[in-house]
């Protein structure tokens, strides 16, 4: 996590993060060209105890670090994101200033993109020579290409410590979080051009970003701690304007800093004791408590609608866990994984 975050996330104390004797992580060898969700670690910050995590679909088993099992190696300092494209993961790594690059399915080493002091955050993948990287400390996004690992444009200025990024409608968008200088603005950028075209105004501490079941961009707001309530902001990508907006109540739900969106209508936010269900189409939250855990990281297949939550450990320096929930919010399986798991993505 970055400081701020870590920070944030610790102060709004889990509740049932508990292991509820999760299965060991495995020791098998790397699982070389199977189908499941990989679950980047964050790890502590400054102590590069970042790993990958992977937890296959067809045995239910996890593999601790398939990351420093094929390559002999720590993955670095503070990873945060990864994405899946032609064969290859892209992990970016944000206090080690870089993102490697390693084959999806044997997770072998195919290279590493520095950024020297760019605080790399979020990733988002254009084509095949253009893939767009906030950079949360600098005020900027970095264009790489994808298939030579070459920096393709430096920086694209943006607003203030950009975090999420969203291709749609053959833009990218930038949430500029303000997590060290409060920002409320979305950055769209024309990816042929590499320039900002527009500015969107949204609620205070845009933070992630994610497509509904219609087509338009959910952006969830965070909010200021304890003062300014987090928010989920509708934005139609025709016209790039807000065309609705649900507040979400703090004394009831506290900041939220995380969301997930499925393709079936409807999202889930963790806050700070469980994770509430909300509807995209209509913009209002159905369940306070769906599931009776809160989560770092939060996913939904949109497949099978399985839920998959990381959950740090209390302490937030041993090893956490993975949940996995039915679409009913019915437990089927909990696995331990790495320190402060929190980017989950699919595997197919």
């Amino acid at each position: 996590m970055t400081k701020l975050f870590y920070v944030l996330f610790a102060a709004a104390v889990l509740i049932g993060c508990k292991s509820d004797d999760p299965t060991p992580v495995a020791a098998d060898p790397t699982p070389v060209a199977l189908k499941g969700v990989f679950i980047v670690n964050e790890g502590n910050l400054n102590s590069s105890n970042s790993t990958l995590s992977f937890y296959s679909f067809d045995s239910s088993k996890p593999y601790a670090d398939v990351f420093s099992s094929a390559n002999s190696r720590a993955l670095g300092d503070n990873a945060n994101d990864l994405a899946n494209d032609n064969g290859k993961t892209y992990i970016v790594v944000n206090n080690s200033h870089k993102i490697e690059v390693i084959s999806s399915e044997t997770y072998k080493s195919l290279g590493t993109i520095f950024l020297p002091s760019k605080s790399p955050y979020k990733i988002a993948i254009y084509n095949d020579s253009k893939a767009f990287v906030t950079n949360f400390k600098q005020r900027s996004v970095s264009v790489i290409n994808p298939t030579t690992f070459a920096v393709v444009k430096d920086s694209i200025p943006v607003g203030n410590d950009p975090t999420g990024i969203l291709l749609t409608n053959n833009k990218i968008y930038v949430c500029n979080s303000g997590g060290l200088t409060p920002d409320s603005t979305v950055s769209v950028i024309d990816p042929v051009t590499n320039t900002v075209v527009t500015t969107i105004v949204v609620g205070l501490g845009p933070n992630e970003i994610a497509l509904d079941s219609e087509g338009d961009i959910l952006v969830l707001c965070t909010g200021s701690y304890n003062k300014v309530p987090s928010s989920v902001y509708s934005i139609r990508t025709d016209r790039d304007s807000v065309t609705n907006i649900m507040t979400i109540p703090m004394n009831t739900y506290g900041n939220i800093y995380k969301f997930a969106v499925s393709t079936k209508g409807y999202g889930l936010l963790p806050s700070y004791a469980t994770i509430a269900k909300f509807d995209t189409k209509t913009n209002t939250i159905t369940a306070s408590a769906f599931i009776n855990k809160s989560a770092y990281g939060i996913a939904i297949d949109n497949i099978t609608e399985n839920i998959y939550l990381g959950v740090p450990a209390s302490d937030y320096v041993s090893n956490g866990n993975l949940f996995v929930y039915d679409k009913n919010a019915v437990k089927k399986d909990s696995v331990a994984v790495g320190i402060n798991p929190g980017t989950i993505v699919f595997k197919r």
